[in-house]
């Protein structure tokens, strides 16, 4: 006789659990038998679901900051990597800074990626393309 599973992989666990609160996915997710929690476990790493909700995660913070404090990073960064530069306060960007702190480069490159921040005085930087970034091309 095969033992029944209650989700097929992360994805399925995903999909029907998605709507709940933290608490009570856990709840859920800990009542299952041992077994399907390693296999649900495996699944996720294999999936890449981490690097997934980390993502989300980011976007999250970009629309609080925009939010909060009126700065759009990913306009921001278009504008610096297609060559034009960006007056900041240090403080809002020390700001952007910490909140994505957490998260390494993978996951914030596509909002702060290939900007260098040059200090202008009086709590001002301004953002310019990075001369190491892969988007410094000559034109």
């Amino acid at each position: 006789m095969t033992k029944q599973t209650v989700f097929k992989d992360f994805g399925e666990f995903w999909h029907f659990t998605k709507f709940l609160s933290q608490k009570q996915s856990d709840t859920l997710f800990h009542s299952l038998p041992d077994d399907e929690q390693k296999k649900l476990k495996q699944s996720f790493k294999r999936g890449g679901w981490d690097a997934l909700f980390k993502r989300n995660h980011v976007n999250r913070i970009l629309d609080e900051i925009q939010e909060k404090k009126g700065i759009d990073m990913i306009a921001i960064r278009c504008k610096v990597i297609s060559g034009k530069s960006h007056y900041m306060k240090k403080s809002d960007w020390d700001y952007v800074q910490g909140l994505l702190s957490p998260f390494g480069q993978d996951h914030v490159y596509f909002a702060i990626g290939g900007l260098s921040a040059k200090d202008e005085g009086s709590n001002t930087i301004l953002l310019v393309r990075d001369k190491w970034s892969p988007n410094n091309k000559k034109r």
